[in-house]
């Protein structure tokens, strides 16, 4: 804060004293109170410093004042170019759009009409659905059936379970018997089974 204020006050007295030439003498306010000296010009030594540094701060001022002018208009040149170049990206999009809604227009065609199929009759739809059933409930009786007994799928002869019946042979002797005499063992076995129920 200090140094602004004496640097503020320095410039004011370097403004104050910025028109009067280094070796002028001043004129005399009151000649009867004061005496005016001119010869010693170390006297004012100070204020002919001050005259030199605001001139050099002038020097200064308007150099910045110049280096500022330049960047002002360089910055207004680069904006003015950012602008150029966006409204071109503005007019290059707004053409990019108008061609693509073009397109949507000409691919926008009237959806084609669906027709639907006539319905079938329900005569036919409760045949198909009986025929159905029916393959359904054969299946299922296939799969559920249970396996004939093997007596079923080779009967034994009545007289072969009769002379079964009647013998009074082991088991083991009756089977070396018949399988001598040429009876398969599956018919022999079923034979057994009938004989001995």
């Amino acid at each position: 804060m200090k140094k602004r204020i004496v640097l503020f006050l320095l410039l004011l007295v370097a403004s104050a004293f910025a028109d009067v030439p280094y070796d002028s003498t001043y004129l005399p306010a009151n000649t009867s109170q004061n005496t005016v000296y001119s010869d010693f010009p170390l006297d004012n030594i100070h204020i002919l410093r001050l005259q030199e540094a605001s001139m050099a701060l002038g020097k200064n001022v308007s150099v910045l004042h110049d280096e500022l002018a330049n960047y002002q208009e360089h910055q207004s040149n680069q904006i003015s170019g950012m602008q150029a170049s966006i409204d071109s990206l503005q007019r290059s999009l707004q053409t990019q759009v108008r061609s693509l809604q073009s397109t949507v227009q000409q691919l926008e065609v009237p959806a084609p009409l669906v027709v639907e199929p006539n319905p079938t009759p329900l005569h036919l739809l409760l045949l198909s659905n009986l025929i159905l059933f029916g393959i359904v409930i054969v299946l299922l009786i296939a799969v559920h059936r249970k396996p004939l007994p093997e007596d079923h799928l080779n009967p034994a002869p009545s007289e072969l379970v009769q002379y079964i019946r009647a013998s009074r042979k082991t088991t083991h002797d009756l089977r070396m018997e018949l399988v001598a005499k040429g009876w398969t063992p599956s018919l022999i076995e079923n034979a057994m089974k009938v004989a001995k129920r």
